[in-house]
């Protein structure tokens, strides 16, 4: 069973529920995956968002109604950041109302 990048071993006949086993009291060994024997693909920084456009292109030209959801999906988010920022302009956040200003202490 692969969970992120390592293969997780199980010498038992329980399954896995969600991530977990179903007997805590079964022990699990780490094996790292073999080199070679998965092929890894990323895309990080300015790449990842000319594929993630390209692919909206794409299916708002090849599929009608995805330009519908595409639209209401669009006009829904700009309605709720109008509003959030209307709201937040006409009320700011006072020092008074911020509690916990350093949650971690640094």
């Amino acid at each position: 069973m692969f969970h992120g990048e390592h293969l997780y071993k199980c010498d038992c006949t329980y399954e896995y529920v969600r991530g977990f086993l179903r007997n805590p009291a079964v022990k699990l060994s780490i094996m790292e995956p073999e080199s070679g024997s998965r092929y890894r693909f990323s895309l990080k920084g300015s790449a990842g968002l000319i594929v993630a456009l390209a692919v909206v292109a794409i299916l708002l030209i090849a599929l009608p109604a995805y330009r519908w959801f595409f639209l209401i999906s669009v006009l829904i988010g700009v309605v709720i950041a109008g509003g959030l920022t209307l709201w937040h302009r006409l009320r700011p956040i006072k020092e008074t109302e911020v509690h916990n200003k350093r949650p971690l202490g640094l």
